[in-house]
């Protein structure tokens, strides 16, 4: 309304104008304050509020576990038994990286080469996906949670495949040494 007004007056100044200005700036003021929260609130809402919500929604968060681990289950059993099928499951890097890793676990080295100048680099690349992951999976709620079921699902099975295949070659200790340590809360978040 300020704006509209503003425009109408042509750069006179008026009454309703600098009474329309002044309530604009006492509102900012009011909305864009500073606030401080005080500890307790944040100990209310970490400890009563976040679990109770967790607990109300129990069964979508369970169905969700489900509809990602199950096919990670079914595909990390199918790749170890077969590694033939992680050719159909999984893209060729990823392929070419367990063949690596075979030679890295005889040599003691890690999952990838991580020198240490480029891990902030690579923990912001996994951040962002699997921020993107748990964005996308909310926001495919738009088709009915049709979209959310096949993201679950799909990405289900390429965690199981690339399982699978490290298990498979005996390295899967290699694969949970790098993924343990920010998997389960990822993942977590993502159900």
């Amino acid at each position: 309304d300020l704006a509209r007004l503003t425009t109408a007056a042509r750069g006179r100044e008026s009454p309703e104008l600098f009474y329309l200005n002044r309530l604009v700036a006492g509102a900012h003021t009011l909305l864009y304050r500073r606030r401080a929260i005080p500890p307790r609130d944040i100990a209310r809402y970490l400890f009563g509020d976040v679990p109770r919500e967790v607990r109300r929604s129990a069964l979508p968060i369970l169905l969700a576990a489900g509809l990602l681990f199950l096919p990670a289950f079914i595909a990390g059993t199918a790749v170890y038994g077969d590694p033939g099928v992680a050719q159909m499951l999984l893209p060729p890097t990823m392929l070419d990286r367990a063949q690596e890793g075979v030679a890295r676990a005889r040599s003691g080295e890690g999952y990838i080469s991580d020198p240490q100048v480029f891990r902030p680099v690579m923990a912001s690349t996994i951040i962002a996906n699997n921020v993107q992951i748990t964005f996308a999976a909310f926001a495919f709620g738009l088709t009915a949670g049709l979209g959310t079921v096949w993201l679950l699902i799909a990405n289900g099975i390429s965690i199981g495949a690339v399982v699978g295949l490290y298990a498979s070659r005996g390295i899967a200790s290699l694969l949970f040494a790098f993924v343990a340590p920010h998997g389960v809360l990822e993942l977590s978040a993502i159900c």
